[in-house]
């Protein structure tokens, strides 16, 4: 098995303990917690690192058809200004795909970060949940 796959398995045994879809107890909500914040962590750093790039990428784009477009109106004969950027585009089709790529890739991680911050407020009131049913049970479970 590999590694995505296991923590793709061991994630979804602890969005069903954090669901509440099977019995839990209060450490083993707090171990799906914690593996959550975990990979929280761990997508947080991924989606940085990929924002940087997709600046980056943004950046050398913007020079390379502002480079293409300035290239293209050099020489004897006038040339116009939709020939200019139709040139300019042409020249920098590869490296657009490639920014366009890079900004999918923070689109899909910030997803990513959205759905594991919303599993651990799941977690969270699972975590009240078993704490005030723990205190009942203290209590005897009467008034």
């Amino acid at each position: 098995m590999s590694t995505d796959t296991a923590t793709e398995v061991d994630q979804e045994a602890l969005l069903a303990v954090v669901a509440g879809l099977v019995p839990a107890t209060a450490a083993q909500v707090g171990t799906a917690l914690g593996k959550l914040s975990i990979a929280l962590e761990r997508i947080t750093q991924q989606l940085t690192a990929a924002d940087e790039e997709a600046t980056h990428l943004d950046q050398e784009l913007q020079l390379a058809y502002d480079l293409a477009y300035l290239q293209a109106g050099e020489g004897p004969e006038r040339v116009t200004g939709p020939v200019r950027e139709a040139t300019a585009r042409v020249a920098t089709a590869e490296l657009r795909m490639r920014a366009e790529v890079a900004k999918l890739n923070v689109r899909s991680l910030r997803a990513a970060h959205r759905t594991l911050d919303r599993r651990i407020d799941v977690g969270r009131t699972q975590a009240a949940t078993v704490r005030s049913e723990l205190r009942t049970l203290s209590y005897g479970g009467g008034a």
